[in-house]
């Protein structure tokens, strides 16, 4: 048989903490534990929803108002996020052999924007190289003589 339940005493409700003792004159002032810290299977099955590698899975909690529930999630999911090797990057480019199929090309993680970034600038590079190769003079002296050549073996077809 349990126990008798014994009543408290108002004064075993209560216990006096010196306020001078604190390291801290807020609460503002303390650094945010990480999510969940006391409730072990949460957090198993937090980083286990946050580590899911297909779409469609969701994570849900609820609790107590106060908890800051959402945040500490967010936290913990960020922290699975960071600890994994980021998804490819995909970009598509002209196929030049049947333009209506681009070519898919599969980068290393966040490395888009930098090829985008390196192509618009090669872009801007021979949009500024090439009219400057076509003016030049070696260019012309060349054309000159593939002109010269042309128009000597057609006069000679010609004249055959």
């Amino acid at each position: 048989m349990p126990e008798a339940i014994k009543k408290l005493h108002w004064t075993q409700l209560y216990r006096v903490t010196e306020i001078k003792g604190l390291a801290f004159a807020t609460t503002a002032e303390l650094t945010p534990l990480s999510g969940l810290q006391e409730q072990p299977r949460a957090r198993e099955a937090v980083t286990f929803g946050a580590g899911m590698s297909r779409s469609g899975f969701n994570i849900f909690a609820i609790g107590p108002a106060g908890l800051r529930i959402q945040q500490s999630i967010k936290n913990m999911a960020a922290e699975v996020v960071r600890s994994h090797k980021p998804p490819c990057d995909w970009v598509y480019v002209n196929n030049f052999r049947t333009p209506h199929k681009p070519l898919a090309i599969a980068l290393p993680g966040r490395r888009a924007p930098m090829f985008h970034k390196a192509v618009h600038n090669l872009i801007e590079d021979l949009r500024v190289t090439l009219p400057a190769l076509f003016e030049s003079e070696d260019y012309q002296k060349r054309r000159t003589a593939i002109e010269q050549t042309i128009q000597g073996k057609t006069e000679r077809a010609f004249s055959a």
